[in-house]
């Protein structure tokens, strides 16, 4: 009869609504560096979960600029958590900012919490040309 069905849980009830989250934590950032150079962007993914050690999803993640940071970045961004507890965001840089260390503030919400923590970066310095590195 039936093939393999065994107990492994469907990806979308492995996180939590947002509604019902107990708190909230960015419990993991990853920093997406591969292409800052040619698309510059900088590609973000914000992992959260809630008090229980729950993923989270549809909570409201913000990266915002840090103030009085040497190096930030320039507008925020906002985006909304997945069916697995993770949100993506691509922040746009400007090229005067390759090579530089950025700091910026990453912040989630849920209708009950929130939460902010610092981020902090560096971003790969443009490679030269070829006809400058010639010369």
């Amino acid at each position: 009869m039936g093939g393999s069905q065994g107990s492994r849980a469907s990806r979308s009830s492995l996180a939590l609504d947002a509604g019902n989250a107990h708190g909230i934590t960015i419990t993991h950032v990853k920093y997406v560096t591969t292409q800052v150079r040619t698309r510059r962007r900088l590609r973000l993914i914000v992992t959260l979960r809630d008090l229980r050690g729950r993923l989270v999803r549809d909570a409201i993640v913000v990266v915002r600029p840090l103030p009085d940071a040497k190096h930030t970045i320039a507008s925020t961004q906002v985006g909304f958590s997945n069916a697995v507890g993770q949100a993506s965001l691509a922040v746009p840089i400007a090229r005067r900012m390759l090579g530089a260390h950025l700091q910026f503030l990453i912040g989630a919400r849920t209708p009950k919490a929130h939460t902010v923590t610092l981020g902090s970066v560096h971003v790969p310095v443009k490679k030269p040309s070829l006809s400058a590195a010639t010369k």
